[in-house]
């Protein structure tokens, strides 16, 4: 004989989460206290292992086919909630910060051009107050007096050559046995 199953109720559960969480194994509905252990990691014999979050304890039921006590089940969807709205937060703070570091570079860099620009600006005020001066170089003839100014010091002076050095330089310099080392 057949037996057939109404369709709201799920097929025989995986023992896994059962057999680690709930006390009592298939006799009672998981309740908030197998919630807590699967989240905390300690299983109903006083061992531990790595803790669930709700959203998994949540899939794991619709996965092994069990469901929760009512009061249970609005339990796990406030945590998941809970859980939910506190990763938006964490993200939106996290995101603040990064617009805030942002900001704050952005700052940075704009304080280093105004200083280029002012630094810039200063030059050419400077160079602009600069153009209209005359230069105070005088080109002139020799003077009496022996100023440092003027042509003085490009004339030609009179070229000073000792005997021997004309010796040397003179044509017939290769006819002489004489070697210039």
């Amino acid at each position: 004989m057949t037996v057939i199953r109404p369709p709201d109720l799920p097929a025989k559960p995986n023992k896994t989460f059962f057999t680690n969480w709930v006390k009592g194994a298939f006799t009672q509905t998981p309740g908030i206290g197998a919630i807590e252990r699967a989240r905390a990691g300690t299983k109903i014999d006083g061992t531990t292992m790595e803790g669930r979050t709700y959203q998994q304890i949540l899939d794991a039921s619709r996965k092994q086919g069990f469901s929760f006590e009512p009061n249970s089940y609005n339990y796990l969807m406030d945590k998941i909630q809970e859980d939910r709205q506190a990763a938006n937060e964490q993200r939106m703070a996290d995101y603040e910060k990064a617009q805030a570091d942002r900001q704050a570079e952005l700052e940075e860099k704009y304080n280093e051009q105004l200083k280029q620009l002012q630094i810039s600006q200063q030059t050419m005020q400077q160079n602009a107050a600069r153009s209209g001066a005359m230069g105070s170089l005088q080109i002139a003839g020799a003077a009496q007096d022996r100023r440092s100014g003027g042509t003085q010091g490009f004339k030609r002076r009179k070229l000073q050559i000792n005997p021997v050095t004309s010796n040397a330089l003179s044509s017939n310099a290769t006819s002489t046995n004489i070697l210039n080392v």
